[in-house]
Parts: C-alpha cells; sequence; structure tokens
C-alpha cells in the first residue's frame, strides 16, 4: 500500500482547514443534498465531502456511510488533494497503490473511487467531494466535468459559510451593535425629554426590539439596560430619584425583566429568521446550480440514449473492454455474433466471450491495442450453419483525457456479401475480359489522363503493334498516325479522348486513318464512350473501332453502280418517281418532270396529295384516298400494274398516265415507301380516239351509202 505524500504547503493548508471551522461540526443540510444528489446523478452507493486533517479525514457530509472518519494514511482522499485534476481508480485491487488498502479489502470494499479537491478562499486543499463504488468503472469526459462543478459548488457554498453566510447565525462586528446601541439611546432619550412621547415604556420597548432585531441580541441587551435605566427614573417619586412607591416600584421590576426577555426573544427569533433565510438563499442557489446540473445530466443520457440506439442499430458490431480485458459494453451485432445477449457480455473477461482457442489467438492484438497500437485484422471462417462467413474489423485504443490508455474499442462488419460480390465481378471480369479478346472489333480504353490501359487483341492485330508496345503511352505518343480522309494530321484536340474530356459523352462513326509505322494506310471508322463516376467526374473512355479499308473498296464500287444506276433513270423515257414510308417524294427524274411541267425541287419533300395537279380517272371521276396507289400498296398489295388515271395540270392541261408500281419494304417486312413508272399515254388515248371517230364517220356513211342504194334497187 502507497501511504498519500505530504504537500508542500501542509501547514498553511492545515491553518487554512482550521479557519474554516468544520472540522468537528454538526451536519448541514445543504452540504448533505449536495452528496446525496451525487449518488443519485452518479449512480455511486457512497458520496462523501471528506476534509483532510493532520492524522485523519473526516466527513463533514456523507451518504451511503456511516463511520464520520478514517486514518489518514489509508485515505484515497489524501492522493486526491495532490491531484489537480480528478482523481480515479478504475479498480483499487488492480492498482498497486490500494490493492492491499484496508478500505479496499475490507469495508467499505473500495473499487472504484473518483475525488475531486475542494480548496479553501485561498487556494488551499483543505479535503475532497469523493465518488466510491464497489465495482469497477470509468469516469467519462462528462461525468468528470459534473463532478468538478459539484466539487466547485461545494468550495462556494464552504466560502459563504466562513463568511457567516451560511450556517450559524450571521456575526456582526462591536461597531454595528455600538452604533445601533447609541441610535437606540438617543431615541430613548430624546423620544422621552424632547417630545414629551405620552408613553414612553411603549417607546422604548420598541427601541429595544429594533436593536435586537437589526443588530442581534448582544445589542437587544444592552439597549435593554438603558431603557430599564430610564424606567428606574421614570418611575421614580418626584425629586427623589430612584426612590417609588409600592406600585411604581412594582412597575420597574416588571421592566427590569420584561425588557431583557423581550430583547432575548426578539434576538432568537431574528437569528432563526436570518438563519432560515440564508438557508432558503442557499438551498435556491445550490438548488438552481444542481437543476443546471441535473439538465446537462439529462440532456447527456438523452444523446447517450440516442448514441446507443445508432450504435445498436448498426450493422456492425461494437465493443469496448477495459485493460483488464472485460467487456464493459457491447453492441446487439457483437453479442449476436456470440450468440448472446448485449446484457449478457458485460463484465465477461474476453476468453469467456470468444473461447480459449480464439482468445490465444487475439490476445496479442489486445495488448498491443492497450498499448496504444489500431490493429487490423480479417478472419473467414464457417458459422454456426456451417457458412463461410468473412469479418473485418480494427482495435482502436481509447485514449483518456489524462492521456492514459485504459480500454480498446473493437469494431467489426461482417464482409462476406463483399467478398462474395468481388469473387462474382472477378469472374465477370474475367468473362469479360474473354468477350473484348473474342471481338473482332478493335477496342482500347483510356484512363482520365489519356493513356492507354487496355488494348485487344483486335486492334493488335490492326495496327500491327503489340499491346505491350501502347499500354502506358498518351494518346498522342501512339506509334501510329491519325489522319483525316483528306491527309490531314488530325489535331489532338479533336481526338474522340480529347472531345470526351471536356465534356461530350458519346462520339459515333468517327471517321479516320491511321498511317501505321510499317507504311501502310487503313481507314477505320470508331466510336468513343466517356466513363464517368456518379459525380459526373471524367475516368476516361473507351473507343472501338472497325477497319473500313475493305469496305471502301466496296463503297467505291457501290457508288460508281449508284452514279451508273442514276445515270440510267435519268435516261430513262419513262417517269421514275420514289416515295418515302409517309407518301413523300423522295426522287423524280427529268422524264417525270416533263410529264409533270414541273421541277423536281418544287416537288421533292412534299406528300402526294400536296401536288400542284389533280389525278382523276379517265372517265373524270376523282380518286378517293383509299384508292390511291399508294394506299393500295401501304395496305398490303404487293405490286399496282397497268392503271391508267389522268393529271389535270396547273396550266390546264390534262395528260393521260398508266402507272406501274411496287412497294418497297425493309428485313422485317415493314413498308418504307414505293417506286413508280410513269407512261405518258396522252398521243395514244388521243389517237384512239380518233380512230374511234373516223370509223364511226366511215360506218356512218356506209349506213347511208347503203340506204341509197337499197332505195335505188327498189
Amino acid at each position: 500500500m502507497l501511504e498519500p505524500a505530504t504537500p508542500a504547503n501542509e501547514d498553511a493548508r492545515l491553518a487554512a482547514l482550521r479557519a474554516m471551522n468544520l472540522l468537528d461540526t454538526p451536519p448541514e443540510d445543504y452540504l448533505d443534498r449536495i452528496v446525496k444528489i451525487s449518488a443519485q446523478m452518479f449512480g455511486v452507493p457512497i458520496v462523501l465531502i471528506s476534509l483532510v486533517d493532520q492524522k485523519r479525514q473526516w466527513f463533514k457530509a456523507r451518504h451511503g456511510l456511516e463511520v464520520c472518519e478514517t486514518p489518514r494514511e489509508i485515505s484515497f482522499c489524501g492522493h486526491a488533494i495532490l491531484d489537480q485534476d480528478t482523481f480515479c481508480v478504475a479498480d483499487a485491487r488492480l492498482d498497486p497503490r490500494f490493492a492491499d488498502n484496508p478500505l479496499v479489502t475490507g469495508e467499505p470494499h473500495i473499487r472504484f473511487y473518483a475525488g475531486k479537491r475542494i480548496s479553501a478562499p485561498g487556494g488551499e486543499a483543505i479535503g475532497t467531494l469523493c465518488l466510491i463504488d464497489t465495482k469497477p468503472r470509468q469516469l467519462c469526459d462528462a461525468d468528470r466535468n459534473l463532478l468538478n462543478l459539484l466539487a466547485e459548488s461545494t468550495e462556494q457554498m464552504l466560502a459563504l459559510r466562513q463568511t457567516g453566510f451560511v450556517g450559524a447565525s450571521p456575526k456582526r462586528t462591536w461597531t454595528t451593535v455600538g452604533l445601533t446601541v447609541l441610535a437606540a439611546g438617543l431615541f430613548e432619550l430624546f423620544s422621552s425629554q424632547l417630545f414629551f412621547i405620552p408613553n414612553p415604556p411603549a417607546v422604548l420597548i420598541a427601541t429595544v426590539v429594533f436593536a435586537a432585531f437589526h443588530a442581534g441580541m448582544r445589542a437587544g441587551l444592552i439597549s435593554a439596560v438603558i431603557a430599564t435605566l430610564y424606567f428606574a427614573h421614570f418611575f421614580s417619586i418626584p425629586g427623589q430619584p430612584f426612590h417609588y412607591t409600592a406600585d411604581n416600584l412594582m412597575r420597574v421590576l416588571v421592566w427590569a425583566v420584561a425588557t431583557p426577555a423581550i430583547a432575548v426573544m426578539v434576538g432568537i427569533l431574528q437569528g432563526r429568521s436570518a438563519r432560515l433565510f440564508q438557508r432558503e438563499k442557499v438551498n435556491s442557489i445550490l438548488t438552481t446550480r444542481l437543476a443546471d446540473h441535473t439538465t446537462a445530466l439529462g440532456e447527456r443520457n438523452a444523446l447517450q440514449n440516442e448514441i446507443r440506439t445508432i450504435i445498436d442499430n448498426v450493422p456492425a458490431g461494437i465493443t469496448l473492454f477495459d485493460e483488464n480485458l472485460r467487456c464493459r459494453y457491447g453492441n446487439a451485432v457483437y453479442a449476436d455474433k456470440f450468440g448472446m445477449l448485449p446484457a449478457q457480455i458485460v463484465g465477461k473477461h474476453l476468453r469467456e466471450i470468444v473461447g480459449d482457442a480464439r482468445f490465444a489467438e487475439i490476445e496479442a492484438d489486445a495488448r498491443r491495442a492497450l498499448g496504444g497500437e489500431t490493429v487490423r485484422y480479417r478472419l473467414s471462417g464457417p458459422d454456426a450453419e456451417g457458412r463461410v462467413k468473412h469479418v473485418e474489423g480494427t482495435l482502436t485504443p481509447h485514449v483518456d483525457t489524462d492521456g492514459q490508455i485504459r480500454n480498446y474499442y473493437v469494431f467489426f462488419v461482417d464482409i462476406t456479401h463483399i467478398v462474395e460480390v468481388k469473387d462474382a465481378l472477378r469472374k465477370k471480369n474475367v468473362e469479360l475480359e474473354n468477350i473484348i479478346e473474342s471481338m473482332a472489333t478493335g477496342l482500347v480504353m483510356f484512363d482520365n489522363e489519356g493513356r492507354y490501359v487496355q488494348m485487344n487483341s483486335a486492334a493488335e492485330r490492326l495496327t500491327g503493334v503489340s499491346r505491350e508496345q501502347v499500354l502506358g503511352l498518351r494518346v498522342d505518343q501512339a506509334p501510329w498516325k491519325r489522319l483525316h480522309r483528306d491527309g490531314r494530321v488530325i489535331a489532338v484536340g479533336d481526338l474522340p479522348f480529347e472531345r470526351l474530356r471536356r465534356g461530350e459523352d458519346r462520339i459515333e462513326g468517327f471517321d479516320l486513318d491511321f498511317a501505321l509505322p510499317g507504311g501502310n494506310l487503313i481507314s477505320l471508322v470508331a466510336s468513343s464512350m466517356a466513363m464517368r463516376d456518379e459525380n459526373g467526374k471524367f475516368l476516361g473512355s473507351v473507343t472501338t473501332f472497325v477497319d473500313l479499308t475493305a469496305l471502301k473498296a466496296v463503297d467505291a464500287t457501290l457508288r460508281k453502280k449508284s452514279a451508273e444506276l442514276e445515270n440510267l433513270i435519268e435516261t430513262m423515257a419513262e417517269g421514275v418517281v420514289m416515295f418515302d414510308g409517309d407518301g413523300r417524294y423522295a426522287l423524280l427524274n427529268a422524264a417525270a418532270e416533263r410529264i409533270f411541267d414541273t421541277p423536281r425541287e418544287q416537288v421533292i419533300g412534299r406528300h402526294f396529295d400536296d401536288v400542284p395537279w389533280k389525278r382523276v380517272l379517265p372517265d373524270g371521276a376523282a380518286i378517293s384516298y383509299e384508292e390511291t396507289t399508294f394506299e393500295r400498296l401501304r395496305r398490303g398489295e404487293e405490286r399496282v400494274t397497268n392503271r391508267e388515271l389522268d393529271i389535270l395540270l396547273a396550266n390546264g392541261a390534262r395528260r393521260s398516265l398508266e402507272i406501274n408500281a411496287v412497294g418497297l419494304h425493309d428485313a422485317s417486312g415493314h413498308f418504307t415507301g414505293m417506286i413508280t413508272t410513269l407512261s405518258d399515254i396522252t398521243m395514244k388515248k388521243s389517237a384512239e380516239v380518233s380512230a374511234r371517230h373516223s370509223q364511226v364517220r366511215l360506218e356512218r356513211a356506209l349506213d347511208a351509202s347503203g340506204l341509197a342504194l337499197f332505195e335505188l334497187e327498189v
């Protein structure tokens, strides 16, 4: 056991303690209230206001302890008065200073002690306000602050007591008493001799009451003596001072007894009244302070409950172990991992919670955490149902306000789902890599700085350069040149990567040529897409490209054939007209322009029902919209052949046409338009009409001739 050291200012300290007249005085309720409320606030069985005397510690106020003093040599408070800060002992049985202390091994079986020293007005440490528990515990920062406030309140109460504001009746100086008695005496003299008040005894009694109430019992008694002398003179036989008749002698004796008695009674009542007022005032102050502390404590407890609720509901295990590897707190996730409730793991040793085998594995890590090191760990293994679980966590030291490490936190999360997702992603990445490698299309990927980070086999084949030669290079450092179709070099700022980095999201159909290191020139079409995170930050880009070198030759052939076809259509004697899927003119050849007597520029893009000519049947009847050639083909007819109709031009001319039309469809059979050939049969129709007219005239002539001959024969 370590005995408390003697402070350097011991003599001054003891002098200050004795000057405060506290030792061996009766209990005082305002101090008793402090220890009782402290016990409730901190949830401890014992709270003391201890005064450290030369050989003993004496308890001015105590709660939960019967004895009123103990020897100083075994006291905890003897150590506490040496400490400016709160003096704490978490577990006295494990502290070498107190392990064999009689107060630990015997009654009251101290395990936890926290004391904040109390000082005299001059700053000398005279004792402590201390908390004692029979169970180990820790004092958090909020509890330390609350204990400091209560100790400060106790100091202030003791200082007020020394000034006389608290405790016995207020001490009045002889100056106050003398001035009060002089004022009372002069009032008695002048009121009787100068103002001739008709009832001097009543005035004198009022003066005694005033003196006793204003300056206390001593002033009242002195005023009573003066009043008694005046009574003796007042009731004397005229001309014979201090000689009395029998009646007046009785009056003098009565007043001589009654006046001091009144002074004593008024003094007692005044003292009690003053003490009651002081007590109520002090209680009011103390109540206000404690109410503030209680409010702060309630807010702290409410906050702690909120934090506890949050911690209990987070999907992570959280627990706190002390320096003896005993659990002080554990949330529901941590307790559930070991098949227990949170209340069941508190107080248990780490070995009892995790088992001997696991304890042997992690004890060293726990000691490292108590030594101030943050320890990270990861575990994998089957759970109670045989499923493989993965856990990741940390052991984090907790540093107290005094800089000491007495506890450590354990945080862990079940990362089984994360591990499974990562494994699945790893498999998907392998599959994606295989797909990318098997693509016939070249693919390259750039990071946010424009460096090549991926290149597939197709890209290697197209460029003739291995990926090892390219990966890590910037986009402008590639071993090939990028050219426009006309041979001009493409500026770096116009490359798809730079355009995407500046804000575009996608670039489709970017035509360019690669001038390869061997001198070959290949034509490509590229498509690029930006990669961005959820906040829109640019991460890089992906580009795919197709070799169009062979396709360009095919395209040239197709263009040549297309030109030949266009020339053929233009030279056709028949009109050729093409409509899109909406019935709008898409193409007219020169013959069609002549037939409609309208330039193609005025027709292309217009609906077939919105042109400067009208369609009618040969007999002049209007053609309904449903019977138009376009609508018939759109509704499903495959083709329309040899259909005759007339058109009425804007200039009033009328032309007869014979049309042949066929519908156009895409690969899925969807109607996309029609193509129509037009034959102008106006002259043919006119010749037919003329022939019919000639035949009619001939027939009529023959008929007329026959009749004449017949008649002649008759």
